[in-house]
Protein backbone atom coordinates (compact mmCIF):
# COMPACT_ATOMS: atom_id res chain seq x y z
CA UNK A 1 0.00 0.00 0.00
CA UNK A 2 1.45 3.20 -0.93
CA UNK A 3 -0.08 6.19 0.51
CA UNK A 4 -1.36 7.51 4.09
CA UNK A 5 -3.71 5.24 5.98
CA UNK A 6 -7.50 7.16 7.19
CA UNK A 7 -9.13 6.51 9.92
CA UNK A 8 -12.80 6.18 7.94
CA UNK A 9 -16.17 5.32 9.31
CA UNK A 10 -18.46 3.20 7.29
CA UNK A 11 -21.05 5.66 7.48
CA UNK A 12 -18.43 7.77 5.72
CA UNK A 13 -16.37 6.02 3.28
CA UNK A 14 -18.37 7.34 0.06
CA UNK A 15 -17.18 10.84 1.10
CA UNK A 16 -13.94 9.40 1.25
CA UNK A 17 -13.80 7.64 -1.87
CA UNK A 18 -15.53 10.67 -3.44
CA UNK A 19 -11.85 12.70 -2.43
CA UNK A 20 -9.74 10.15 -3.83
CA UNK A 21 -9.38 7.59 -0.99
CA UNK A 22 -8.61 4.12 -1.71
CA UNK A 23 -9.54 1.16 -0.05
CA UNK A 24 -6.61 -1.63 1.17
CA UNK A 25 -8.58 -5.11 1.27
CA UNK A 26 -6.00 -6.66 2.54
CA UNK A 27 -5.60 -4.00 5.38
CA UNK A 28 -9.21 -3.19 5.16
CA UNK A 29 -8.20 0.10 5.24
CA UNK A 30 -9.02 3.50 3.43
CA UNK A 31 -5.85 5.10 2.14
CA UNK A 32 -4.46 8.03 0.52
CA UNK A 33 -2.68 7.55 -2.91
CA UNK A 34 0.96 9.62 -2.57
CA UNK A 35 -0.51 11.96 -5.26
CA UNK A 36 -3.00 13.11 -3.83
CA UNK A 37 -3.07 15.95 -1.35
CA UNK A 38 -3.88 14.98 2.54
CA UNK A 39 -5.50 18.35 2.99
CA UNK A 40 -8.97 17.04 2.25
CA UNK A 41 -8.57 14.23 4.38
CA UNK A 42 -7.46 16.32 7.35
CA UNK A 43 -10.66 14.88 9.26
CA UNK A 44 -9.77 11.14 8.93
CA UNK A 45 -6.31 11.89 9.46
CA UNK A 46 -4.01 10.04 12.06
CA UNK A 47 -3.34 12.11 15.36
CA UNK A 48 -0.10 12.84 14.50
CA UNK A 49 -0.51 13.94 11.08
CA UNK A 50 -3.96 16.36 11.23
CA UNK A 51 -1.97 19.40 13.05
CA UNK A 52 0.77 19.40 10.58
CA UNK A 53 -2.18 19.43 7.78
CA UNK A 54 -3.94 21.87 9.44
CA UNK A 55 -0.96 24.28 10.07
CA UNK A 56 0.51 23.69 6.58
CA UNK A 57 -3.05 24.41 5.01
CA UNK A 58 -2.86 27.83 7.11
CA UNK A 59 0.83 28.97 6.07
CA UNK A 60 0.17 28.14 2.61
CA UNK A 61 -3.55 30.23 2.63
CA UNK A 62 -1.97 33.28 4.42
CA UNK A 63 1.61 33.54 3.38
CA UNK A 64 1.83 37.11 1.37
CA UNK A 65 4.83 35.77 -0.27
CA UNK A 66 2.95 32.92 -1.70
CA UNK A 67 -0.28 35.30 -2.87
CA UNK A 68 0.84 36.01 -6.48
CA UNK A 69 2.10 32.10 -6.77
CA UNK A 70 -1.15 30.73 -5.30
CA UNK A 71 -3.70 32.79 -7.75
CA UNK A 72 -3.75 29.65 -10.42
CA UNK A 73 -3.67 27.35 -6.86
CA UNK A 74 -6.51 28.72 -5.46
CA UNK A 75 -9.29 27.83 -8.17
CA UNK A 76 -10.21 24.70 -6.44
CA UNK A 77 -12.59 21.81 -7.30
CA UNK A 78 -15.61 21.23 -6.55
CA UNK A 79 -14.97 18.53 -4.52
CA UNK A 80 -12.26 20.07 -2.69
CA UNK A 81 -14.54 23.17 -1.59
CA UNK A 82 -17.14 20.32 -0.79
CA UNK A 83 -14.67 18.61 1.49
CA UNK A 84 -13.60 22.04 2.88
CA UNK A 85 -17.56 22.94 4.11
CA UNK A 86 -17.96 19.04 5.53
CA UNK A 87 -14.10 20.05 7.28
CA UNK A 88 -15.93 23.31 8.97
CA UNK A 89 -19.34 21.70 9.88
CA UNK A 90 -17.69 18.63 11.58
CA UNK A 91 -15.81 21.56 13.83
CA UNK A 92 -18.56 23.71 14.26
CA UNK A 93 -20.76 20.33 15.41
CA UNK A 94 -18.35 17.80 16.52
CA UNK A 95 -20.63 15.64 18.50
CA UNK A 96 -24.43 14.40 18.28
CA UNK A 97 -26.84 16.64 19.37
CA UNK A 98 -30.80 15.80 20.62
CA UNK A 99 -33.35 17.31 17.34
CA UNK A 100 -36.85 18.00 17.86
CA UNK A 101 -38.78 17.88 14.59
CA UNK A 102 -41.93 16.12 12.80
CA UNK A 103 -41.40 13.27 10.02
CA UNK A 104 -42.93 14.44 6.93
CA UNK A 105 -41.86 11.09 5.13
CA UNK A 106 -40.08 8.30 5.34
CA UNK A 107 -38.86 5.36 3.57
CA UNK A 108 -36.28 2.32 3.61
CA UNK A 109 -33.66 0.87 1.93
CA UNK A 110 -31.87 -1.92 1.13
CA UNK A 111 -29.93 -1.21 4.01
CA UNK A 112 -31.09 2.38 5.24
CA UNK A 113 -33.95 4.30 6.79
CA UNK A 114 -34.09 7.75 4.57
CA UNK A 115 -36.41 10.18 6.93
CA UNK A 116 -38.01 14.12 5.75
CA UNK A 117 -37.44 16.07 8.74
CA UNK A 118 -39.33 19.34 9.10
CA UNK A 119 -39.87 21.99 11.68
CA UNK A 120 -43.95 23.65 11.62
CA UNK A 121 -45.03 26.99 12.93
CA UNK A 122 -48.18 27.44 15.20
CA UNK A 123 -49.97 28.09 11.95
CA UNK A 124 -48.53 24.75 10.36
CA UNK A 125 -46.33 26.15 8.09
CA UNK A 126 -43.10 25.19 7.06
CA UNK A 127 -39.89 27.23 8.86
CA UNK A 128 -37.18 24.51 7.31
CA UNK A 129 -36.52 20.73 6.68
CA UNK A 130 -33.58 18.72 6.24
CA UNK A 131 -32.85 14.88 5.29
CA UNK A 132 -31.74 12.04 7.67
CA UNK A 133 -30.73 8.73 7.44
CA UNK A 134 -30.31 5.55 10.03
CA UNK A 135 -27.35 3.33 8.82
CA UNK A 136 -28.10 -0.52 8.42
CA UNK A 137 -26.01 -0.64 11.71
CA UNK A 138 -28.43 1.25 13.94
CA UNK A 139 -31.26 0.61 12.17
CA UNK A 140 -32.57 -2.58 13.76
CA UNK A 141 -31.60 -1.49 17.21
CA UNK A 142 -33.44 2.20 17.21
CA UNK A 143 -36.86 0.11 15.25
CA UNK A 144 -36.65 -2.73 18.08
CA UNK A 145 -36.71 0.40 20.76
CA UNK A 146 -39.41 2.14 19.40
CA UNK A 147 -41.60 -0.23 18.28
CA UNK A 148 -41.29 -1.97 21.90
CA UNK A 149 -42.27 1.50 23.33
CA UNK A 150 -45.11 2.37 21.24
CA UNK A 151 -46.16 -0.56 19.84
CA UNK A 152 -45.64 0.74 16.22
CA UNK A 153 -43.32 1.96 13.34
CA UNK A 154 -42.14 5.69 12.68
CA UNK A 155 -44.49 7.40 10.18
CA UNK A 156 -45.08 10.60 8.66
CA UNK A 157 -46.45 13.29 10.74
CA UNK A 158 -45.19 12.37 14.40
CA UNK A 159 -43.42 14.02 16.01
CA UNK A 160 -39.92 12.98 17.58
CA UNK A 161 -36.73 13.41 19.32
CA UNK A 162 -33.71 11.74 17.45
CA UNK A 163 -29.59 12.01 18.52
CA UNK A 164 -28.08 13.07 15.33
CA UNK A 165 -24.55 13.75 13.85
CA UNK A 166 -24.22 16.42 11.17
CA UNK A 167 -22.18 15.58 8.02
CA UNK A 168 -21.64 16.89 5.11
CA UNK A 169 -21.69 14.52 2.05
CA UNK A 170 -19.69 15.82 -1.17
CA UNK A 171 -22.27 13.50 -3.77
CA UNK A 172 -25.03 14.14 -1.36
CA UNK A 173 -25.08 17.24 0.64
CA UNK A 174 -25.88 18.22 4.01
CA UNK A 175 -27.62 14.55 6.19
CA UNK A 176 -28.20 13.53 9.46
CA UNK A 177 -27.01 10.69 10.67
CA UNK A 178 -29.85 9.33 13.39
CA UNK A 179 -27.41 7.36 16.42
CA UNK A 180 -30.95 7.37 18.77
CA UNK A 181 -33.94 7.93 19.44
CA UNK A 182 -36.45 8.61 22.37
CA UNK A 183 -39.53 6.77 22.01
CA UNK A 184 -41.19 8.68 25.20
CA UNK A 185 -40.96 12.20 23.71
CA UNK A 186 -43.82 11.05 21.11
CA UNK A 187 -45.66 9.38 23.49
CA UNK A 188 -45.82 12.24 25.81
CA UNK A 189 -46.60 14.74 22.77
CA UNK A 190 -49.12 11.85 22.05
CA UNK A 191 -50.52 12.51 25.81
CA UNK A 192 -50.39 16.12 26.10
CA UNK A 193 -52.08 16.32 22.61
CA UNK A 194 -54.81 13.98 24.30
CA UNK A 195 -55.10 15.83 27.64
CA UNK A 196 -55.55 19.26 25.56
CA UNK A 197 -58.64 17.82 23.63
CA UNK A 198 -59.93 16.45 26.93
CA UNK A 199 -59.85 20.00 28.79
CA UNK A 200 -61.35 21.34 25.69
CA UNK A 201 -64.30 19.43 25.43
CA UNK A 202 -65.16 19.32 29.13
CA UNK A 203 -65.37 23.45 29.38
CA UNK A 204 -67.48 23.30 26.02
CA UNK A 205 -69.70 20.63 28.19
CA UNK A 206 -69.01 18.27 25.36
CA UNK A 207 -67.11 15.35 27.22
CA UNK A 208 -69.39 13.25 29.01
CA UNK A 209 -72.68 14.25 26.65
CA UNK A 210 -72.83 10.94 24.55
CA UNK A 211 -72.26 9.04 28.13
CA UNK A 212 -75.69 10.94 29.14
CA UNK A 213 -77.87 9.17 26.04
CA UNK A 214 -79.70 5.92 27.62
CA UNK A 215 -78.45 2.70 26.08
CA UNK A 216 -80.69 0.79 23.48
CA UNK A 217 -83.36 -1.79 25.23
CA UNK A 218 -82.79 -3.45 22.10
CA UNK A 219 -80.47 -3.68 19.07
CA UNK A 220 -82.48 -3.95 15.39
CA UNK A 221 -79.86 -1.50 13.33
CA UNK A 222 -76.18 -0.69 13.60
CA UNK A 223 -73.76 1.47 11.97
CA UNK A 224 -70.53 0.58 11.78
CA UNK A 225 -67.49 2.81 10.58
CA UNK A 226 -64.23 0.65 10.20
CA UNK A 227 -61.29 0.06 7.67
CA UNK A 228 -61.94 -1.66 4.91
CA UNK A 229 -60.99 -4.67 5.08
CA UNK A 230 -59.47 -4.20 8.43
CA UNK A 231 -58.77 -7.36 10.87
CA UNK A 232 -61.29 -6.35 13.39
CA UNK A 233 -64.39 -5.83 10.86
CA UNK A 234 -63.68 -9.28 10.02
CA UNK A 235 -64.43 -10.46 13.60
CA UNK A 236 -67.46 -8.83 13.87
CA UNK A 237 -68.47 -9.53 10.82
CA UNK A 238 -68.01 -13.03 11.45
CA UNK A 239 -71.04 -12.91 14.72
CA UNK A 240 -72.79 -9.75 13.07
CA UNK A 241 -73.77 -12.32 10.10
CA UNK A 242 -75.33 -14.77 12.34
CA UNK A 243 -77.51 -11.91 13.68
CA UNK A 244 -78.51 -10.84 10.05
CA UNK A 245 -79.26 -14.15 9.11
CA UNK A 246 -82.10 -15.12 11.75
CA UNK A 247 -83.11 -11.69 11.02
CA UNK A 248 -82.60 -10.09 13.88
CA UNK A 249 -80.79 -7.48 13.61
CA UNK A 250 -79.05 -5.21 10.25
CA UNK A 251 -75.97 -3.58 9.96
CA UNK A 252 -75.17 -0.97 7.78
CA UNK A 253 -71.23 -0.45 7.27
CA UNK A 254 -68.92 2.77 6.26
CA UNK A 255 -65.44 2.93 5.76
CA UNK A 256 -63.12 5.32 6.03
CA UNK A 257 -59.00 5.59 6.64
CA UNK A 258 -58.35 5.42 10.42
CA UNK A 259 -54.28 6.46 9.56
CA UNK A 260 -52.69 9.52 8.33
CA UNK A 261 -53.46 13.36 8.15
CA UNK A 262 -56.94 12.35 6.13
CA UNK A 263 -58.21 9.71 9.00
CA UNK A 264 -59.84 12.33 10.90
CA UNK A 265 -62.08 14.10 8.05
CA UNK A 266 -62.57 10.71 6.45
CA UNK A 267 -64.33 9.36 9.80
CA UNK A 268 -66.17 12.91 10.44
CA UNK A 269 -67.99 12.46 6.81
CA UNK A 270 -68.37 8.87 7.52
CA UNK A 271 -70.17 9.61 10.93
CA UNK A 272 -71.86 12.86 8.93
CA UNK A 273 -73.74 10.12 6.42
CA UNK A 274 -74.85 7.77 9.56
CA UNK A 275 -76.25 10.75 11.11
CA UNK A 276 -78.11 11.59 7.48
CA UNK A 277 -78.90 7.89 7.29
CA UNK A 278 -80.48 7.70 10.52
CA UNK A 279 -82.87 10.78 9.77
CA UNK A 280 -84.51 8.31 7.25
CA UNK A 281 -83.86 5.45 9.10
CA UNK A 282 -83.32 5.44 12.50
CA UNK A 283 -79.78 3.48 13.89
CA UNK A 284 -79.77 2.11 17.65
CA UNK A 285 -75.96 2.89 18.20
CA UNK A 286 -73.13 3.89 16.04
CA UNK A 287 -69.95 1.37 16.36
CA UNK A 288 -66.56 2.81 15.68
CA UNK A 289 -64.11 -0.21 15.14
CA UNK A 290 -60.31 -0.80 14.04
CA UNK A 291 -59.28 -3.75 15.75
CA UNK A 292 -55.30 -4.74 16.34
CA UNK A 293 -52.22 -1.93 14.58
CA UNK A 294 -49.98 -0.73 16.60
CA UNK A 295 -50.56 1.84 19.34
CA UNK A 296 -48.30 4.90 18.05
CA UNK A 297 -51.52 4.49 15.33
CA UNK A 298 -54.08 5.58 17.78
CA UNK A 299 -52.68 9.38 17.60
CA UNK A 300 -54.38 9.88 14.21
CA UNK A 301 -57.67 9.69 16.23
CA UNK A 302 -57.15 11.88 18.44
CA UNK A 303 -58.22 15.11 17.10
CA UNK A 304 -60.44 17.76 18.30
CA UNK A 305 -62.89 17.76 15.86
CA UNK A 306 -63.17 14.23 15.44
CA UNK A 307 -64.08 14.07 18.77
CA UNK A 308 -66.66 16.80 18.75
CA UNK A 309 -68.40 15.03 16.32
CA UNK A 310 -68.43 12.04 18.65
CA UNK A 311 -69.58 14.19 21.66
CA UNK A 312 -72.86 15.69 19.85
CA UNK A 313 -73.41 12.13 17.65
CA UNK A 314 -77.47 11.60 18.59
CA UNK A 315 -76.54 8.12 18.73
CA UNK A 316 -75.01 6.18 21.57
CA UNK A 317 -71.54 4.96 20.32
CA UNK A 318 -69.81 2.61 21.11
CA UNK A 319 -66.10 2.34 20.19
CA UNK A 320 -63.72 -1.42 19.53
CA UNK A 321 -60.28 0.30 18.89
CA UNK A 322 -58.23 -2.82 19.32
CA UNK A 323 -56.15 -2.06 22.73
CA UNK A 324 -56.53 -3.03 26.27
CA UNK A 325 -54.78 -0.19 28.15
CA UNK A 326 -54.29 2.76 25.50
CA UNK A 327 -57.16 4.75 25.46
CA UNK A 328 -58.00 7.22 22.09
CA UNK A 329 -59.99 10.19 22.93
CA UNK A 330 -63.00 8.22 20.76
CA UNK A 331 -62.59 6.00 23.74
CA UNK A 332 -63.02 8.39 26.75
CA UNK A 333 -66.34 10.35 24.96
CA UNK A 334 -68.05 7.26 23.56
CA UNK A 335 -70.99 5.92 25.77
CA UNK A 336 -68.88 2.87 25.79
CA UNK A 337 -65.54 1.27 25.35
CA UNK A 338 -64.68 -2.27 24.18
CA UNK A 339 -61.26 -3.69 23.76
CA UNK A 340 -61.89 -5.24 20.71
CA UNK A 341 -64.16 -4.92 17.88
CA UNK A 342 -65.24 -8.99 19.08
CA UNK A 343 -66.09 -7.52 22.69
CA UNK A 344 -68.47 -4.89 20.84
CA UNK A 345 -70.47 -7.52 19.20
CA UNK A 346 -69.99 -9.96 21.66
CA UNK A 347 -72.39 -7.43 23.87
CA UNK A 348 -74.55 -7.12 21.24
CA UNK A 349 -75.22 -10.56 20.87
CA UNK A 350 -75.63 -11.19 24.32
CA UNK A 351 -77.72 -8.35 24.83
CA UNK A 352 -80.35 -9.77 21.95
CA UNK A 353 -80.08 -13.22 23.48
CA UNK A 354 -80.67 -11.78 26.91
CA UNK A 355 -84.16 -10.13 25.62
CA UNK A 356 -85.18 -12.93 23.22
CA UNK A 357 -84.87 -15.23 26.58
CA UNK A 358 -86.71 -12.71 28.63
CA UNK A 359 -89.26 -12.75 25.44
CA UNK A 360 -89.23 -16.41 25.57
CA UNK A 361 -90.02 -16.66 29.63
CA UNK A 362 -92.74 -14.24 29.29
CA UNK A 363 -93.62 -15.74 26.29
CA UNK A 364 -93.97 -19.25 28.54
CA UNK A 365 -95.27 -17.40 31.79
CA UNK A 366 -98.14 -15.91 29.32
CA UNK A 367 -99.11 -19.60 28.31
CA UNK A 368 -99.19 -20.86 31.32
CA UNK A 369 -101.06 -17.88 32.85
CA UNK A 370 -103.50 -17.78 29.68
CA UNK A 371 -103.75 -22.29 29.73
CA UNK A 372 -105.00 -21.54 33.57
CA UNK A 373 -107.02 -18.86 33.01
CA UNK A 374 -108.94 -21.03 30.21
CA UNK A 375 -108.98 -23.70 32.31
CA UNK A 376 -110.39 -21.62 35.57
CA UNK A 377 -112.88 -19.97 32.81
CA UNK A 378 -113.98 -23.13 31.13
CA UNK A 379 -114.49 -24.52 34.32
CA UNK A 380 -116.62 -21.46 35.34
CA UNK A 381 -118.32 -20.93 32.07
CA UNK A 382 -119.42 -25.28 32.66
CA UNK A 383 -120.59 -24.11 36.21
CA UNK A 384 -122.50 -20.83 34.99
CA UNK A 385 -124.26 -23.25 31.74
CA UNK A 386 -125.18 -25.95 34.26
CA UNK A 387 -126.64 -23.56 37.28
CA UNK A 388 -128.42 -21.67 34.19
CA UNK A 389 -129.46 -24.74 32.63
CA UNK A 390 -131.01 -26.21 36.33
CA UNK A 391 -132.35 -22.50 37.00
CA UNK A 392 -133.64 -22.16 33.16
CA UNK A 393 -135.62 -25.54 33.89
CA UNK A 394 -136.59 -24.81 37.30
CA UNK A 395 -137.69 -21.54 35.99
CA UNK A 396 -139.46 -22.69 32.90
CA UNK A 397 -141.45 -25.34 35.31
CA UNK A 398 -141.92 -22.67 37.85
CA UNK A 399 -143.58 -20.22 35.16
CA UNK A 400 -145.60 -22.69 33.56
CA UNK A 401 -146.90 -23.45 37.08
CA UNK A 402 -147.64 -19.84 37.81
CA UNK A 403 -149.07 -19.19 34.71
CA UNK A 404 -151.20 -22.16 34.62
CA UNK A 405 -152.64 -20.50 38.23
CA UNK A 406 -152.80 -17.26 36.78
CA UNK A 407 -154.69 -18.77 33.71
CA UNK A 408 -157.33 -20.58 36.13
CA UNK A 409 -157.25 -17.89 38.51
CA UNK A 410 -158.11 -15.30 35.65
CA UNK A 411 -160.82 -17.81 34.17
CA UNK A 412 -162.29 -18.47 37.34
CA UNK A 413 -162.43 -14.55 38.02
CA UNK A 414 -163.55 -14.06 34.76
CA UNK A 415 -166.35 -16.66 34.89
CA UNK A 416 -167.14 -15.65 38.66
CA UNK A 417 -167.89 -11.82 37.08
CA UNK A 418 -169.51 -13.08 34.42
CA UNK A 419 -171.79 -14.71 37.08
CA UNK A 420 -171.78 -11.94 38.88
CA UNK A 421 -172.96 -9.66 36.45
CA UNK A 422 -175.64 -12.25 35.10
CA UNK A 423 -177.09 -13.40 38.30
CA UNK A 424 -177.45 -8.87 39.35
CA UNK A 425 -178.73 -8.42 35.78
CA UNK A 426 -181.35 -10.70 36.24
CA UNK A 427 -182.00 -9.28 39.85
CA UNK A 428 -182.24 -6.14 37.60
CA UNK A 429 -184.54 -7.36 35.11
CA UNK A 430 -186.42 -9.03 37.97
CA UNK A 431 -186.74 -6.09 40.22
CA UNK A 432 -187.84 -4.00 36.92
CA UNK A 433 -190.46 -6.32 35.83
CA UNK A 434 -191.89 -6.53 39.52
CA UNK A 435 -191.79 -2.67 39.63
CA UNK A 436 -193.72 -2.66 36.38
CA UNK A 437 -196.17 -5.21 37.41
CA UNK A 438 -196.87 -3.35 41.21
CA UNK A 439 -197.19 -0.32 38.96
CA UNK A 440 -199.73 -1.53 36.45
CA UNK A 441 -201.48 -2.73 39.51
CA UNK A 442 -201.50 0.34 41.10
CA UNK A 443 -202.48 2.19 38.47
CA UNK A 444 -205.37 -0.51 37.07
CA UNK A 445 -206.70 -0.02 41.18
CA UNK A 446 -206.50 3.88 41.06
CA UNK A 447 -207.99 3.46 37.73
CA UNK A 448 -210.86 1.11 38.80
CA UNK A 449 -211.67 3.22 41.82
CA UNK A 450 -211.97 6.37 39.31
CA UNK A 451 -213.86 4.54 37.03
CA UNK A 452 -216.22 3.44 39.43
CA UNK A 453 -215.83 6.75 40.33
CA UNK A 454 -216.33 8.14 37.15
CA UNK A 455 -219.50 5.84 36.30
CA UNK A 456 -221.56 7.32 39.32
CA UNK A 457 -220.56 10.47 38.46
CA UNK A 458 -219.86 10.95 35.24
CA UNK A 459 -221.68 8.43 33.06
CA UNK A 460 -221.21 10.41 29.77
CA UNK A 461 -217.43 10.79 30.13
CA UNK A 462 -217.39 7.51 31.10
CA UNK A 463 -216.19 5.93 27.47
CA UNK A 464 -214.26 8.95 26.52
CA UNK A 465 -212.62 7.71 29.49
CA UNK A 466 -212.17 4.21 28.32
CA UNK A 467 -210.71 4.99 25.55
CA UNK A 468 -208.24 7.01 27.02
CA UNK A 469 -207.67 4.73 29.53
CA UNK A 470 -207.00 2.56 26.82
CA UNK A 471 -204.20 4.62 24.93
CA UNK A 472 -202.47 5.21 28.04
CA UNK A 473 -202.62 1.29 28.54
CA UNK A 474 -201.43 0.79 25.40
CA UNK A 475 -198.86 3.79 25.77
CA UNK A 476 -197.62 1.96 29.39
CA UNK A 477 -197.88 -1.52 27.83
CA UNK A 478 -195.87 -0.11 24.85
CA UNK A 479 -193.52 2.26 27.40
CA UNK A 480 -192.43 -0.88 29.86
CA UNK A 481 -192.20 -3.18 26.84
CA UNK A 482 -189.69 -0.15 25.42
CA UNK A 483 -187.94 -0.50 28.42
CA UNK A 484 -187.44 -4.04 29.00
CA UNK A 485 -186.26 -4.55 25.92
CA UNK A 486 -183.48 -1.77 25.98
CA UNK A 487 -182.77 -3.46 29.36
CA UNK A 488 -181.83 -6.46 27.37
CA UNK A 489 -180.15 -4.83 24.72
CA UNK A 490 -177.80 -3.07 27.30
CA UNK A 491 -177.08 -6.40 29.66
CA UNK A 492 -175.52 -8.10 26.54
CA UNK A 493 -173.83 -4.92 25.10
CA UNK A 494 -171.69 -5.24 29.02
CA UNK A 495 -172.07 -9.08 28.78
CA UNK A 496 -170.37 -9.03 25.22
CA UNK A 497 -167.80 -5.70 26.77
CA UNK A 498 -167.29 -8.29 29.75
CA UNK A 499 -166.54 -11.04 27.52
CA UNK A 500 -164.36 -8.96 24.95
CA UNK A 501 -161.88 -7.36 28.22
CA UNK A 502 -161.96 -10.96 29.16
CA UNK A 503 -160.40 -12.43 25.94
CA UNK A 504 -157.73 -9.64 25.40
CA UNK A 505 -156.39 -10.11 28.94
CA UNK A 506 -156.33 -13.86 28.03
CA UNK A 507 -154.80 -13.17 24.61
CA UNK A 508 -152.16 -10.77 26.56
CA UNK A 509 -151.34 -12.93 29.05
CA UNK A 510 -150.90 -15.82 27.01
CA UNK A 511 -148.52 -13.22 24.61
CA UNK A 512 -146.31 -12.62 27.66
CA UNK A 513 -146.25 -16.39 28.67
CA UNK A 514 -144.91 -16.94 25.13
CA UNK A 515 -142.43 -14.23 25.08
CA UNK A 516 -141.33 -15.17 28.36
CA UNK A 517 -140.65 -19.09 27.66
CA UNK A 518 -139.08 -18.35 24.45
CA UNK A 519 -136.10 -16.35 27.20
CA UNK A 520 -136.16 -19.07 29.20
CA UNK A 521 -135.94 -21.69 26.43
CA UNK A 522 -133.11 -19.07 24.80
CA UNK A 523 -130.88 -19.88 28.10
CA UNK A 524 -131.20 -23.88 27.73
CA UNK A 525 -128.46 -25.74 26.18
CA UNK A 526 -129.47 -25.59 22.58
CA UNK A 527 -129.13 -21.90 22.56
CA UNK A 528 -125.78 -21.58 24.47
CA UNK A 529 -124.40 -24.19 22.25
CA UNK A 530 -125.67 -22.22 19.65
CA UNK A 531 -124.13 -19.52 21.14
CA UNK A 532 -120.49 -20.67 20.28
CA UNK A 533 -119.87 -22.73 23.59
CA UNK A 534 -119.37 -26.90 23.76
CA UNK A 535 -119.97 -29.69 25.83
CA UNK A 536 -117.34 -32.13 26.51
CA UNK A 537 -118.52 -35.57 27.50
CA UNK A 538 -116.85 -38.97 27.50
CA UNK A 539 -117.38 -40.94 25.16
CA UNK A 540 -118.35 -44.05 27.27
CA UNK A 541 -120.45 -43.08 30.50
CA UNK A 542 -122.01 -39.96 28.22
CA UNK A 543 -121.36 -37.50 31.58
CA UNK A 544 -119.93 -34.17 31.33
CA UNK A 545 -116.44 -33.49 31.73
CA UNK A 546 -115.74 -30.21 33.63
CA UNK A 547 -111.78 -29.96 34.65
CA UNK A 548 -108.77 -31.09 33.84
CA UNK A 549 -108.06 -33.68 36.12
CA UNK A 550 -111.22 -35.86 34.93
CA UNK A 551 -110.06 -35.43 30.80
CA UNK A 552 -106.32 -36.89 31.87
CA UNK A 553 -107.28 -40.11 32.55
CA UNK A 554 -109.28 -40.84 29.16
CA UNK A 555 -107.87 -41.65 25.78
CA UNK A 556 -110.47 -39.68 24.17
CA UNK A 557 -113.12 -36.86 24.31
CA UNK A 558 -116.57 -36.11 22.58
CA UNK A 559 -117.12 -32.47 21.99
CA UNK A 560 -121.02 -31.76 21.41
CA UNK A 561 -121.63 -28.53 19.06
CA UNK A 562 -125.08 -27.40 18.89
CA UNK A 563 -125.50 -29.05 15.20
CA UNK A 564 -123.56 -32.26 15.82
CA UNK A 565 -120.54 -33.82 17.73
CA UNK A 566 -117.09 -35.11 17.30
CA UNK A 567 -114.48 -37.63 19.20
CA UNK A 568 -110.78 -36.41 19.29
CA UNK A 569 -108.44 -38.68 20.63
CA UNK A 570 -106.08 -37.49 23.16
CA UNK A 571 -102.13 -38.36 22.25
Amino acid sequence: MLGTVLNVSFQDKDRAKALGARWDPLQKKWYVPENIALERFAEWLPSNLAPHIALSLELAINSPLQKSELYIDTSISLSQLLSQVSQAISRAIPSTVWLRCEISDCHPKANYFYLDLAELDANHQLLCKAKAIIFKNRLGVLMAKFETATGGFLKPGMKVLLQVKANFNILHGLSLSVKDIDPNYTLGDMAAKLATIREKLKKEGLYNRNKQLNLPKDFTRIAVISPDMAAGLGDFQREATKLENLNLCHFQYYTAQFQGTIASNQIIAAVEAVIQDHSKHSFDALVILRGGGAAIDLAWLNEYALAKKMCTCPLVVFTGIGHERDNTILDEVANLRFDTPSKVIAYVFNRITENSGMAIRHANEIATESHRLWSTMQHNIFKQFTFITHKAEYDIHHTQRTMEQWYHQSFQQAKSSLTLVEANLINGLDRIWESSQVSIYTVMAVLKKSWQYFQEIYPVHIIQAENQITVFLQQLKSSTFAIQMCAEKNLKNIINALYQDSAKSHLHMEQMLTVLMSNIIGLGPNGTLKRGYALIRDPEKRNVITSEAESVALSSLEIQFHDGSINVRLI
